[in-house]
């Protein structure tokens, strides 16, 4: 080969080398830019969840999917390609991130992956509903985080390196940044939405030329503007507002730690309904709260049980077979709520008819799905007991042994418990001459008329928990809800020497009248308002024995003054003169500032939705509008040098021709001559106008190579001929592509679709 013709092949060939190492240079840079968008939007969680490890699996399956997709584009034209070697890499992250033991070589899935990861997302999905925030990342909620992420960001890298529209990739980000604004509002962190604003503003720019970059910066900086403007102004709501018709699918039961949040949801719904034998409602345990770290009440590990069947459970610590009980035989059936925890009588003997896999904890007899089961539709029978210890027993009860690890662990107090709470339960019971006195003083103290129930009070100063501030906070305020009183009484019955703990469920609910007399249904009907938490405190012979100090709410419990054996005599029963004289109800009774059934105190507020709904919502439409605001900058800025008739005016009228072409979907390939450009266009009954466009640009171009004045003059009527052309030369459907997903942002090698 000669070698002028080899200088001309080089030369020819360097532009051409020159080009994919851009282009390669633009697709890696691209893939950071999602790397960051994504990991953002990812971090943007960590205000939802306890510690930072949950975020390292995610993080890890995010980055694979995308190296994956990248490696596939750079070495095989094929989109299709990189898309499937995506989706690998997301399924291949999430058994070795989940269930490497069930998978071969801890990445190749086997059946038993598919078992765990069906196991992992319902587990996650009751866990979301129980935990309060921040929750605790437990394997379920990690692997939807995990699962969410991978599948959202296989989207973003589709939509920005396989269909070539980058502006689309706000969405999938926003999927994960929302999840705060909706669940917490208030609590999203406006860094992440910073630098996920930033990766946006990179995808954008990445393959534009440097000139086009400015308006890249526009549309990151209108996002980053956005990001810091918006989320602000949205309310600081509780989930209370969550609307009625999601709080009527599925209540998340969560023991105490959220138990404001669900009190405070509009419009109760019917959680549960039961049949029983019992003269009167029953107090349906969930769980039993007794590790008390001083910031929050713990429910204890149960211990593996039956599968479906719970018969003969343990005993109940320390009740005595010479205490006299009444036999229990109550049919329950579950409906608007989930969790895992089962609505029981306490003490329970045995539970018939469950599905799936339970446990028991041998000491509060609380029961637990220990597998992927909840408690939504169940239907079962428990029959339980109901111990009635008297007034001398209880006095007469010896001090507890301690010994039991259970006892033992019902007494720990942290060493940094305010003074008010100690002083004020001596103060409370000083005289008393028993525990058991001590125990009916300080539930009369509480109920009595220093202390108002409300669900907003805590809220609104600060101290809605269950630690020892908290307490120490609602011992000055004097107002709280049944939480409060709760971890109140049961704290200052451990300084008093009195084991005690506390329990979370519902109380009797409202009993359904059918029919007088002794024959008549003993039906009650329980609704999410009757959640309810309430102390248990310990006395050897009888047990664990129920208390009730919030005022208002639930029933007394009823302790005779005489024991079953002494009804011969004839002795009238009398209350010691510390209890308040109440006569227990079938139905709860409910403070004045209580929630109603029709909607509580949370729903008085209900201007706080429409505000959120509308805040997300500017925030999403100033997002997935930059597309749109970018390119009409870009139109606008054209159309002033139209006007302006100065050099340049026919390249730029010309220019905003092939873009608004592109935008609606035509072929215009970027090095094709006005001429043959021109052929492709569509513009109805404006052939002329392009005519005579093609005309004054062809002249301008000659104009520039001759450093000949004479620019040709562009009329701005006929460029607004052309453009209308265009737009009514498809139809509707592709005229709002154009406008909301311009093509003509697109890198200029992107090939528009013909």
């Amino acid at each position: 080969m000669p070698r002028s013709d080899r200088v001309a092949g080089d030369t020819a060939a360097r532009p051409a080398a020159r080009s994919r190492r851009d282009g390669t240079r633009s697709a890696w840079g691209r893939t950071i830019a999602l790397v960051l968008v994504m990991l953002s939007a990812l971090a943007s969680l960590h205000v939802l969840l306890q510690g930072l490890a949950w975020i390292g699996p995610a993080a890890l399956v995010a980055i694979l999917v995308l190296v994956a997709a990248a490696l596939v584009r750079a070495l095989t034209p094929s989109r299709t390609a990189s898309v499937l070697v995506g989706a690998l890499a997301l399924l291949v992250g999430l058994t070795l991130t989940s269930a490497a033991d069930t998978a071969l070589l801890g990445l190749v899935p086997t059946p038993g992956t598919a078992a765990r990861a069906a196991e992992l997302v319902e587990a996650g999905r009751i866990s979301i509903v129980e935990q309060g925030v921040p929750a605790e990342p437990v394997p379920g909620i990690v692997f939807l985080i995990t699962l969410s992420t991978g599948v959202l960001t296989l989207v973003a890298d589709v939509l920005a390196s396989v269909l070539r529209a980058p502006a689309a990739v706000a969405a999938p980000p926003l999927v994960l940044m929302s999840v705060p604004v909706v669940v917490e509002p208030g609590s999203a962190d406006l860094l992440f939405f910073v630098l996920a604003a930033i990766g946006y503003l990179a995808v954008l720019a990445s393959g534009r030329p440097s000139s086009a970059r400015s308006g890249a910066g526009l549309v990151g900086g209108a996002a980053i503007v956005a990001t810091l403007v918006v989320p602000p102004l949205l309310p600081d709501t509780g989930r209370a507002d969550v609307p009625s018709t999601l709080a009527a699918t599925a209540i998340g039961v969560n023991p105490l730690i959220d138990l404001g949040a669900d009190l405070r949801r509009p419009n109760p719904t019917e959680a549960l309904r039961y049949t029983t034998d019992a003269q009167r409602g029953l107090y349906l345990k969930l769980t039993t709260l007794e590790d008390f770290t001083g910031d929050r009440w713990e429910p204890r590990d149960v211990a593996r049980g039956g599968d479906g069947t719970l018969a003969d459970l343990p005993a109940p610590v320390g009740l005595a077979e010479t205490t006299p009980r009444d036999p229990v035989r109550s049919e329950v059936r579950v409906s608007a709520i989930s969790g895992r925890w089962l609505p029981v009588p306490y003490p329970a003997v045995t539970v018939d008819g469950v599905d799936g896999d339970w446990a028991w904890d041998a000491d509060a007899l609380t029961v637990r799905s220990s597998g992927t089961g909840g408690i939504g539709g169940q239907e079962y029978v428990v029959e339980s007991l109901d111990p009635r210890p008297s007034q001398d027993q209880l006095r007469a009860a010896p001090q507890p042994a301690l010994a039991a690890d259970t006892l033992a662990a019902a007494l720990v107090l942290p060493d940094d418990v305010p003074a008010v709470i100690g002083d004020t339960a001596r103060e409370v019971t000083a005289g008393a001459g028993t525990a058991f006195d001590q125990a009916v003083q300080l539930q009369s103290y509480l109920r009595g008329p220093d202390f108002r129930y409300s669900e907003e009070t805590p809220v609104d100063e600060g101290f809605d928990g269950t630690g020892l501030e908290a307490i120490a906070r609602f011992l000055e305020v004097r107002s709280g809800y049944c939480v409060h009183f709760a971890s109140t009484m049961a704290v200052m019955a451990r300084e008093l020497g009195i084991p005690s703990r506390v329990s979370v469920g519902f109380t009797p609910g409202e009993r359904d009248e059918q029919g007088d007399g002794p024959a008549a249904s003993r039906e009650y009907s329980v609704s999410t308002s009757d959640l309810h938490a309430w102390p248990e405190l310990y006395f050897e012979g009888a047990g664990w024995v129920r208390f009730e100090p919030t005022p208002g709410r639930g029933e007394l419990p009823d302790f005779p003054a005489v024991t079953a054996g002494d009804a011969a005599t004839g002795a009238e029963p009398t209350l010691p003169a510390e209890q308040p004289e109440a006569t227990p109800s079938a139905a709860p009774v409910r403070p004045d500032d209580a929630p109603q059934q029709q909607g509580g105190a949370a729903a008085a507020d209900d201007d706080g939705a429409p505000l959120e709904v509308l805040g997300v919502g500017a925030l999403v439409v100033a997002v997935l509008a930059a597309p749109a605001v970018w390119r009409s900058v870009r139109r606008i800025r054209r159309r002033r040098l139209i006007r302006s008739g100065s050099r340049g005016a026919a390249t730029a009228a010309w220019a905003e021709v092939l873009d608004t072409a592109r935008d609606h979907g035509f072929a215009v390939p970027e090095a094709a001559s006005p001429r043959s450009t021109a052929l492709r266009i569509p513009v109805g009954g404006a052939d002329a106008a392009l005519a005579r466009l093609r005309t004054a640009v062809e002249r301008e171009a000659y104009a520039r190579e001759t450093g000949a004045r004479d620019t040709g003059a562009v009329d701005p009527a006929d460029v607004d001929a052309v453009l209308r052309g265009v737009r009514e030369s498809v139809d509707g459907d592709r005229r709002a592509v154009a406008l909301l997903l311009p093509r003509s942002l697109l890198p200029a090698a992107a090939p528009a679709p013909s």
